[in-house]
């Protein structure tokens, strides 16, 4: 038989569950701006019946509700998409941000950007074509020579303080990283401990998720559950960083300058590697992905930089060569850019995969043949011959070719690598820093080298004799480079170097111009890629968070109406409650009263 008192304990299991509910509300409310927070609702569960026999054979009396879960609302396929392209979204995030950089550090839209710069030193050469002997034309041409120089050097600093940067996010991502993982491991132990004794540990469910979004920014990572424990682990393109209590460190290995990618580019590369397995670990998208790729892309901007370099300390130098200036030695055979006494040879470096120059330097003592003595001239280089072409080749034409391949005596000088070598090999930023106005231009009266005439052949078309000072022959091809193919220069140019045009210069055939023009237009094309990219994956993400907010998101309106209907539920068991207390009442102080 069902105790008397049974009523009273339905009414308070209903008071103890809306009192429950009321508190998850409050909880709900209290955490709607918290970040990671998932909204949790209480899951009710009827009690068991009492079976009361009766005449009719019994029937079965409930006894109430009780609260069986306070269940948090998440979405885990939400989740999955959303760490998927979380990762996706910084990739593109983190290069959309490098080309902004590199294109401010290429800013063409104003004067003061290369392309700016080197249309106003190849006009000053047209401008002191027509006038050769003009003092001021000369002098502007070193003036906008050093503007070139400043602006080429000043852009790969930039870009190599980029590098720079982006070593340094990478190292502070791997910092956060370890970090993550560690306290992910954390949140498994405690979670594992407190749904030991059943309920689910949902505040610290929502903080290890906020983690593993976190790490999605770095990494794209895949999340298993154990279902007996509730720990996680998670696996990022298939390196298990976090299994359960262990997790792996992530670290660096360091170049230190020493490999030839930190030598040419004037900084230590940084690789992730895995410490325990002391393994290379190259991420297959996210920021870690990003940042190695915006490297990669700035050191390629160096390289197109080294190749400009490299065509003006060669190229442009063995056409200035072939110039006379305007000194009483007439002086020919000298370097623009660049070491007077040092000759500059362009090869291209199967093993570098880039752009390198071959340094040779020179000094004491010189045979001069306007003399036909050795002297001592530093700073200074003679020609050694003076090649008269035949006016019959077509290909050639009515022209003198300057070789100034004898300056002196080898001098060795140390290397990077401390060894004394009579060539130096440079490359990257070896390149970019060689380039600079020669001394000998850079001279008082330095103006009087620039060789702007050129040689020519006497009435009987054998013999060599330097133009007049007026003349500026020379001064005409050295322009002609900057909007003119390989094979519309000068002889020596066209030729110096055989007639494989695709290796003979470092920028190819193609002019100058055209060849920066291709690499703005493909930083442009490129930048607006990643736009593209950044955009397409922003709004896709935008729907997954939107997607994953409609179930985890605390609804203002929905837990308002909520605390009214628990409210309401609470005061209806508590009315029940006093009403049975009532009948109770009578029940035991007044029934048999009567009669006595």
């Amino acid at each position: 038989m069902r105790s008397t008192f049974s009523g009273l304990n339905t009414m308070v299991r209903g008071i103890f569950t809306h009192q429950l509910e009321l508190d998850t509300t409050g909880h709900n409310i209290t955490n709607a701006n918290s970040e990671g927070y998932s909204r949790q609702q209480v899951r009710r569960g009827t009690t068991l019946d009492y079976h009361q026999p009766t005449t009719f054979g019994g029937v079965n009396v409930g006894t109430g509700v009780e609260p069986a879960a306070v269940n948090r609302a998440r979405n885990l396929y939400a989740d999955k998409q959303y760490w998927s392209l979380n990762s996706q979204h910084e990739y593109y995030k983190v290069l959309q941000t490098n080309y902004d950089k590199v294109e401010s550090v290429f800013n063409d839209s104003t004067d003061t950007g290369i392309q700016s710069y080197m249309e106003r030193f190849f006009k000053s050469w047209q401008d002191l074509s027509t006038s050769a002997s003009t003092s001021a034309n000369r002098v502007t041409v070193l003036e906008q020579a050093k503007n070139l120089v400043d602006s080429i050097q000043s852009a790969a600093q930039n870009l190599q303080q980029e590098i720079e940067f982006q070593y340094e996010e990478m190292l502070t991502g791997l910092n956060e990283v370890n970090n993550i993982t560690s306290r992910i491991v954390e949140l498994n132990q405690q979670i594992m401990v407190q749904e030991s004794t059943g309920g689910k540990a949902n505040d610290l469910r929502d903080s290890r998720d906020l983690e593993v979004d976190k790490l999605s920014k770095y990494l794209p990572v895949t999340v298993y559950e154990d279902s007996e424990t509730g720990m996680y682990s998670v696996v990022a393109d298939g390196l298990t960083i976090v299994s359960d209590l262990d997790r792996c460190t992530l670290g660096t290995h360091d170049t230190n300058g020493v490999n030839n990618a930190g030598v040419y580019y004037g900084v230590a590369d940084h690789y992730i590697k895995v410490d325990v397995a002391e393994t290379i670990f190259e991420p297959s998208t996210g920021a870690f992905r990003a940042y190695r790729e915006a490297i990669n892309t700035n050191k390629q901007y160096i390289n197109d930089l080294a190749n400009i370099s490299a065509f003006l300390l060669s190229t442009f130098n063995q056409q200035h060569q072939q110039g006379v200036g305007i000194d009483d030695d007439a002086t020919t055979g000298q370097n623009f850019f660049g070491n007077s006494n040092t000759t500059y040879e362009y090869e291209w470096s199967d093993l570098l995969r880039t752009t390198t120059i071959k340094a040779t330097y020179y000094d004491g003592i010189v045979y001069d043949e306007t003399t036909d003595s050795e002297v001592y001239k530093p700073g200074l280089v003679s020609r050694t011959s003076i090649e008269a072409i035949d006016e019959g080749d077509p290909s050639k034409g009515n022209y003198v070719k300057v070789t100034s391949s004898g300056r002196g005596d080898i001098v060795q000088r140390e290397d990077l690598d401390g060894t004394m070598k009579d060539t130096l090999t440079l490359s990257g930023m070896q390149i970019i820093g060689a380039l600079s106005v020669s001394s000998l231009l850079s001279s008082e009266n330095g103006y009087k080298y620039v060789a702007a005439r050129q040689w020519g052949l006497d009435t009987a078309g054998t013999s060599a004799v330097v133009n007049g000072t007026d003349d500026g022959q020379n001064a005409i091809w050295i322009s002609a480079l900057f909007n003119t193919v390989q094979e519309e220069t000068g002889y020596a140019v066209r030729n110096g170097y055989g007639t494989d045009f695709s290796y003979s210069r470092s920028i190819g055939s193609v002019s100058l111009n055209s060849y920066y023009a291709r690499v703005m237009s493909d930083l442009g094309s490129d930048s607006e890629s990643v736009d593209i990219n950044e955009d397409a994956c922003d709004n896709v993400l935008e729907q997954v968070v939107n997607w994953r907010s409609e179930t985890a998101g605390v609804d203002w309106n929905e837990e308002l109406t909520n605390m009214l209907k628990f409210q309401k539920g609470y005061v209806a068991c508590a009315r029940c409650l006093t009403t049975m207390d009532e009948m109770l009442d009578r029940l035991i102080n007044s029934t048999g009263v009567v009669g006595r």
